[in-house]
């Protein structure tokens, strides 16, 4: 499986015809790739967040978006790549250095599955073998 998570602190809103993007600051410029076997689960942490920008989420004069995308093949045979797209708005309800006050809302663009997505998967990509090293 290979995924993108990407975080934008904004003064506005996301402007119409956003493209959600990869952002990829230096030292960044690729994707993760990750294992998940049946029936187990899988988390990732995307940041950090700066105590300042949650305060002016709660005071409603910056926005946190994190985006990204997942792309993986399942086990069965002749079936397409999959990919999942998302969008999330990152919203302050009180003191942001209480962790209770932080949530996630989905956002109205980029929550996309399958063939509806913005974004076609890109084909698997396996590298080649490592040799032993030194």
């Amino acid at each position: 499986m290979r995924f993108k998570i990407n975080l934008k602190v904004s003064d506005d809103i996301l402007p119409a015809g956003f493209e959600f993007g990869d952002i990829n600051p230096p030292g960044f410029e690729f994707c993760e790739i990750a294992l998940i076997g049946p029936r187990s689960e899988w988390e990732s942490e995307v940041g950090p967040f700066w105590l300042g920008d949650l305060d002016a989420v709660g005071a409603f004069s910056k926005f946190i978006y994190i985006w990204g995308w997942i792309e993986y093949n399942d086990v069965f045979p002749n079936t397409k790549r999959h990919r999942t797209e998302f969008c999330f708005e990152v919203l302050v309800s009180g003191p942001a250095n209480r962790r209770e006050n932080i949530s996630f809302r989905h956002y109205i663009f980029f929550n996309n599955a399958e063939s509806d997505c913005w974004y076609q998967p890109k084909p698997r990509e396996i590298p080649p073998p490592k040799g032993p090293t030194g």
